[in-house]
């Protein structure tokens, strides 16, 4: 896949994180207090991805102080696992990067889009998620266990958690361009984060003035729940957080 910013072309040309299987043996061997190491990926489109590094003993909740891997992916991919390692050093959390984040976080120009497409990263996104979540907390629940999100529960978690982020803006006098990053910022915050538990997202297709389509990503194609509760979801949560009542929200999956 074509690279379209120079950030994302020094990452993948001069990765920061990524260690070699002998390093890796030579940091474990060390067994150092809050050392860890995520089982190899088993799907092998990842280059046997495997993360490792130290977490923070002291804090209540698990935290990454360091974090490096080990796979025989090259270009674009590399850019992006070492993009996603970057944040995750400056102490963002792992369930609260995005794709976009990493596209934006690269991008020269805002304008500029820092890959040509990134909605191939996807697959491997839920996977170095999923490998944290392996070292750090419970995995995926089984298709049989999922649930859609709820505005009464998730959302109000979050909103608990963020406050107030768009109260301020009034969406009908945006123009489509603004409408769009609202939109975007809306399901990085509210949307994709419960998503994301199950391996599931979402992708805006098409939107215009009074009309929002998105596309299932992951998990959420195969979900039973997709074009129920969930998109009802998606729906309530785009019109409470745009004040727009009449937005239509559709999926084209």
């Amino acid at each position: 896949m074509k690279i379209l910013s120079k950030r994302a072309i020094e990452k993948a040309e001069r990765p920061e994180f990524l260690s070699t299987p002998t390093e890796r043996e030579s940091f474990l061997n060390m067994n150092k207090p809050g050392t860890f190491c995520t089982s190899k990926s088993e799907n092998g489109q990842f280059g046997g991805l495997q993360l490792f590094g130290l977490q923070d003993l002291n804090e209540l909740e698990p935290k990454i102080n360091s974090l490096k891997y080990v796979s025989t992916l090259e270009g674009a991919e590399i850019a992006f696992i070492e993009t996603f390692i970057e944040l995750i050093h400056k102490n963002y959390k792992a369930d609260q990067i995005t794709i976009k984040e990493i596209d934006h976080y690269l991008r020269e120009k805002n304008s500029l889009p820092s890959f040509e497409n990134t909605n191939i990263f996807y697959p491997l996104f839920v996977e170095v998620q999923n490998l944290i979540k392996s070292a750090f907390g419970p995995s995926q629940r089984s298709p049989e266990d999922r649930q859609s999100p709820t505005v009464v529960t998730e959302y109000k978690n979050l909103k608990e958690k963020t406050g107030e982020l768009f109260s301020d803006i009034d969406y009908l006098t945006l123009s489509l361009a603004e409408k769009r990053t609202l939109i975007d910022k809306i399901i990085d915050n509210y949307i994709l984060p419960p998503l994301a538990l199950d391996g599931g997202g979402i992708d805006i297709v098409f939107m215009d003035e009074s009309m929002v389509v998105f596309e299932y990503l992951g998990a959420c194609t195969q979900c039973r729940y997709s074009l129920t509760s969930t998109i009802d979801y998606i729906q309530k949560v785009l019109r409470l957080e745009t004040g727009h009542a009449g937005l239509l929200v559709m999926t084209d999956s």
